[in-house]
């Protein structure tokens, strides 16, 4: 009877030569990558508040703050509110 080992060949490390990528699999992959990280940063800042400055018609300064979680928009004139605004949020929540 004929051990299992004598029927199949030795096989090493060396003998399996890695795979070389296409310049169109690099780029599928590149593309992918890509892609990916866009979908889970915009997930991770899905629940973060946004603020922006804009003026109003005077030209004076005006912060619009949105919160995505409790889906509230508000505008303030100045910065110190809107930093008021942010702690309380964490409050709320």
């Amino acid at each position: 009877m004929k051990s299992i080992n004598s029927t199949f060949p030795p096989t090493t490390l060396t003998a399996i030569a890695p795979r070389r990528r296409t310049p169109r699999q690099s780029f599928i992959r590149a593309v992918l990558t890509r892609l990916v990280k866009a979908v889970l940063a915009a997930t991770i800042k899905a629940h973060e508040p946004r603020i922006r400055l804009t003026r109003d018609a005077q030209g004076q300064p005006l912060w619009r703050v949105f919160d995505p979680v409790s889906r509230t928009h508000a505008s303030f004139a100045r910065e110190r509110d809107v930093r008021v605004w942010l702690e309380q949020r964490y409050y709320r929540s």
